[in-house]
């Protein structure tokens, strides 16, 4: 017959086993999901004040039909300086579950949206996304970091 050892080193592994599957099975619980419906929904050349910006959807423009070109006014209102990066604020959903794809080359230029904003500056310029050609019932979404979601019909 066979004795069974059972050393400091066999315990501690047994140990660590055990706390990796209860953390494992602790996640999650009542986390927000990022793909929430904004409580509000604005349309184009309406202004959206945040704490310390305020941000206007000018236009939106098919081009292409796989273009969608957005030209927006940001204005920082607050006292520190603001990061305008259309790729983190900006998302686009063609009703259908599909993103369109940040797609900024092709606005490239001096026109493009993107940059540092001083307090008291403000900036408008184009963007781009990249969507399906028989994309319909087009939404942009719109959120700096910290801040609320909101959602722009565009008609499309």
């Amino acid at each position: 017959m066979f004795k069974i050892r059972r050393g400091p080193l066999a315990i501690f592994g047994l140990f660590t086993a055990g706390m990796l599957i209860l953390l494992g099975c602790a996640g999650g619980g009542d986390q927000k999901s990022n793909t929430e419906e904004p409580a509000k929904a604005y349309e184009v050349g309406d202004t959206v004040e945040y704490k310390g910006h305020t941000m206007v959807l000018n236009s939106v423009v098919r081009e292409k039909d796989i273009y969608l070109v957005l030209n927006l006014t940001i204005n920082n209102t607050g006292t520190k300086n603001f990061d305008v990066a259309p790729e983190t604020l900006l998302k686009v959903d063609d009703g259908q579950g599909r993103q369109g794809e940040f797609y900024n080359y092709y606005v490239y230029g001096k026109d493009s949206l993107g940059g540092t904003l001083r307090p008291g500056e403000s900036m408008t310029g184009k963007t781009a996304f990249k969507i399906a050609p028989d994309a319909t019932g087009i939404k942009i979404y719109y959120q700096p970091p910290g801040e609320a979601k909101v959602m722009f019909e565009t008609g499309l």
